[in-house]
């Protein structure tokens, strides 16, 4: 039979034996453990890597594809405003020939024009000869320019159509007097003066009047003006707030000038009705 101390070493052995092989299961469980989450998380973080790598090859190439369309819309927009502007300016041009008018007209005193020029034979001939070398004059073909116009309207700024319609004012403005002229009658309260310089104030605010002699360098400073806007259209500059509100201002008392002239020309069709 074994003496104490032999089972006391023996039973110690045993637990020192079984602790070991607890802990190298443990050991081994607990590293097979780690490895398997590590190697399940390295996987899942490879695949969320993946998306996130798709997701980002995607949204670049979105950006890509949303870059190339504002690139053609930006190009379609600048071919249409700049064919916009060289359109105004081809028909300005074709208003500024009329500009002759204008600056023969300002040859004449205005304050010394009697009332009825057949009463003056000599100086009805000097203006029938002022004006011989000079082509039909028609309002009609001005309102032609203003529709031609407006189909650039929508691409030049409200400045630009602004100043162009100034311009046409003072052309048409100076056309019905010399055709009150050629019909020998001079009366400047048959004008709608006043409308006239209210609309040319907004744009010129230094003008304080609507003097014949002063009428071609308005065009002169209209002109520059013009071409100052459009100048500035084309090399995408921007102009001050101010600026255009004045100009939709002058817009709109513009298009109340029309709407009272179409009304005028209305009444007096009515009224010549009424006597036939």
């Amino acid at each position: 039979m074994p003496d104490f101390s032999t089972v006391t070493i023996t039973t110690f052995l045993t637990i020192f034996i079984l602790s070991v092989i607890v802990w190298l299961f443990r050991s081994y469980i607990s590293s097979w453990i780690n490895y398997s989450i590590k190697h399940k998380y390295d996987k899942e973080l490879e695949e969320l890597r993946a998306i996130i790598r798709k997701g980002e090859e995607e949204r670049k190439s979105i950006s890509q594809a949303v870059m190339t369309a504002f690139s053609v819309v930006d190009s379609a927009v600048k071919t249409y405003r700049l064919n916009a502007i060289n359109k105004l300016w081809n028909i300005f041009l074709d208003i500024k020939k009329l500009s002759s008018y204008v600056t023969k007209l300002a040859l004449l005193d205005e304050d010394f024009l009697p009332k009825n020029l057949n009463d003056n034979p000599k100086l009805k001939l000097f203006i029938d000869t002022l004006f011989i070398e000079l082509p039909e004059l028609k309002n009609n073909s001005l309102s032609d320019k203003y529709s031609d116009g407006e189909a650039t309207r929508l691409w030049v700024s409200p400045i630009a159509w602004s100043l162009y319609l100034a311009y046409i004012v003072i052309v048409s403005y100076v056309i019905t007097q010399i055709t009150m002229l050629k019909f020998g009658i001079y009366d400047k309260k048959l004008l709608t003066e006043g409308k006239i310089l209210k609309i040319l104030k907004v744009v010129m605010p230094e003008i304080t009047s609507v003097n014949n002699k002063k009428l071609p360098l308005y065009l002169e400073k209209l002109e520059f003006k013009l071409i100052d806007e459009l100048q500035r259209q084309i090399l995408n500059h921007e102009s001050d707030q101010e600026s255009i509100n004045r100009a939709k201002i002058a817009i709109s008392l513009y298009q109340d000038f029309l709407r009272d002239d179409e009304k005028q020309k209305t009444n007096g069709m009515i009224e010549d009705l009424k006597k036939q």
